[in-house]
Parts: structure tokens; sequence; C-alpha cells
């Protein structure tokens, strides 16, 4: 992906702890800036906006004006799969980082997409959805047969998941203002105030070692780079 002072990799791997395993029965949003690579030779026919690990629940970008919604759930004990596909056929919308939210209302089973403050799609499902325990989140890229997969050259500079169902305008103002929410604790770690949002992660790529970007909420859920140092460990 590309932030703001350049490319470093072309996507990131979500992991593990008290975050993933919340995303199966309960409440959930995920919610994070995305913009297709400007180079049509650095990305895949698809790429992963942000899905879990097997195309299973997330959002997926296909060429050339594309965006796919996946969900696997289960109904009277049945696996069943749901996707939706939206078309944006106005190039100037790829042009620029647009903020893509997703929720989820675990008693409905009802589930939100919305493309900056705006709600484009509502579906309920037959059920629950289906348990991946902690199965991980990939952003710019996928992981769709057990290989990195999906990835493009893309943007992004912001990425949160919540414990609660929150629409996009909550989420994106959220984002717009995020600098002015982040303060140093007593270890000079930048964190943001998780309480109001119920933010399980978020990330505002500013934060990184090598091979991760730090979880600025403080509960650990950091972002893992991919990068050929990683498959050698």
């Amino acid at each position: 992906f590309q932030a703001e002072d350049g490319i470093r990799d072309i996507g990131v791997t979500g992991v593990q702890t008290c975050a993933l395993p919340i995303l199966n029965d309960k409440d959930w949003t995920i919610s994070g800036t995305w913009k297709r690579s400007e180079n049509p030779d650095n990305a895949d026919e698809m790429a992963g906006i942000f899905i879990r690990r097997g195309l299973h629940t997330g959002i997926v970008y296909r060429k050339p004006d594309m965006i796919m919604i996946n969900f696997w759930y289960v109904e009277n004990e049945e696996e069943k799969y749901a996707d939706r596909i939206l078309f944006y056929k106005d190039q100037t919308f790829w042009d620029e980082p647009h903020l893509f939210t997703l929720n989820w209302d675990s008693q409905t089973f009802t589930y939100e997409l919305w493309i900056d403050d705006e709600l484009v799609n509502k579906e309920t499902l037959g059920g629950k959805l289906r348990d991946y325990v902690n199965s991980p989140y990939f952003i710019g890229a996928a992981d769709t047969k057990g290989e990195f997969s999906w990835a493009q050259e893309c943007y992004t500079d912001f990425f949160m998941v919540s414990g609660k169902k929150l629409n996009g305008k909550v989420c994106n103002k959220f984002r717009k203002n995020i600098k002015k929410n982040v303060k140093p604790n007593k270890y000079g770690f930048n964190i943001v105030d998780k309480e109001p949002l119920g933010l399980l992660a978020c990330f505002d790529f500013e934060n990184e070692t090598p091979y991760k970007f730090w979880d600025i909420t403080g509960n650990n859920n950091h972002l893992m780079k991919h990068c050929k140092a990683l498959e050698m460990l």
C-alpha cells in the first residue's frame, strides 16, 4: 500500500488476540480508507480492500469498476454464501481514496456497507456468520487459497475495528479528527481513546516497526506487514 511518504508494501495482515474472535457472533464494524493503484501493472485482477482469509466476510475491488461484498453465514445448520456486486462507472470515483465501512448487527443478521458518509447497501441474511475463530483479516490483499494473493499497490491511511455497530458517518468523523484523539501514554506511545467507539484495533499508519504497524488502541492487535522477511520467519 501507499502511505503519505510513498510506497512501502502491498498488503498487511491483521492478527489474533481479542479483536478477531469477537467478529464472529457479536456486533462489529470494520472501516478503512482505500484507493486503487494508479499503475494497472501493479494490480491483480481483483484486490482485497479488507477481507478475511479464504474470501470470507469483507470487501473486494475488481477491475475496472466493481466492488464485491462477501459473506459466509449459517442458516438452519447449513453454510451459505452471499455476495453483492456494486458498480462505480464514474472513473473519478477511483481516483480518490474513500472510506469503506462494513458493519454487522448480530441480532437481526443485517449488514450495512457505507462509502464515506453514504449508506450504499443494506441486507438481512438468513442466519449468523460462520465462525472463523481468529482467522486474520487482510488489508490491500487477500488469502483466497492459503497463500498471499489479490494484492495491489494501493493507498490507505486509516483502519479500525470496533465491537459496536457504527455507521459510516461516525467512522468518517472519527477518522477526520483522529489526531485530536491521539495522545502519548506514560511510555511515550501514541494511544487513541478507544472507549467511545468500542475500538478493538485502530491504525493511523504512523507508528510502525520494520515488520508491523502498531495498534494505537493499546489492545496489541497489530498489523503485520507482508514481505519477504516475514515469509522467512
